[in-house]
């Protein structure tokens, strides 16, 4: 995997890929055979996969739990269930205020909840990266938009023509995996930032930037 700053997204695309990594690999590799006098060997090492494919509870007990995966259902313009169908409240004063606004405005009403209730939750959101982290948090749950593509591919083509090659930072996987989440404020605006460094030809290099401040 790459590194955080190495492609545009890089928190939210290593969320989104450890996710599909996780789910695509759900069955564990089976032990090597041993006989009955090994006393180490683990009891359901062997177990098989039940009739519909999965292992058997036990064996399902000892399972690994994801985060990502099974934080609950994914993230739309549709109230979080998990935060109790509430709209989310941002103070009116303190240093979460405004960026707690700029999150509402800009992401999509799931992701948007989840986000703020978790800035609320910091002693102060005057660190950029912990603002992010919450964002990201809440991204990496996003539903997948299908709309989303036909967003991101000329801006990402615009941006680099090397998009998701060797040294480049950004590529289409990463704006897609932003866009699901945006409001359509939130791609105005993000759409803004890269229009902006595009025109002047510093998009391969600046591109970060816009991803930087769409997140806080």
């Amino acid at each position: 995997m790459r590194s955080r700053r190495a492609i545009l997204f890089g928190a939210i695309t290593a969320l989104a890929f450890d996710a599909a990594l996780l789910g695509c690999s759900s069955d564990k590799p089976k032990a090597a055979s041993v006989t009955p006098t090994d006393r180490d060997a683990e009891p359901n090492a062997d177990a098989t996969p039940s009739k519909d494919g999965g292992r058997d509870a036990n064996d399902a007990a000892d399972a690994p739990v994801d985060p990502v995966i099974d934080a609950g259902p994914c993230l739309d313009d549709k109230p979080a269930p998990t935060d109790g169908g509430a709209a989310p409240v941002c103070p009116t004063s303190g240093t979460c205020s405004a960026i707690c606004d700029r999150i509402v405005d800009h992401y999509k009403l799931g992701v948007a909840q989840v986000a703020v209730t978790c800035i609320l939750k910091l002693s102060s959101c005057s660190i950029p990266t912990d603002v992010m982290a919450c964002v990201d948090g809440a991204l990496g749950r996003a539903c997948v938009d299908s709309t989303s593509k036909g967003y991101c591919t000329p801006l990402v083509k615009a941006c680099d023509p090397n998009a998701g090659g060797p040294g480049s930072s950004i590529d289409e996987a990463g704006c897609e995996s932003f866009a699901n989440g945006f409001s359509s404020s939130g791609r105005t605006a993000f759409a803004t930032c890269l229009q902006s460094k595009i025109d002047v030809g510093t998009c391969p290099t600046e591109v970060v930037a816009c991803a930087d401040e769409i997140r806080q």
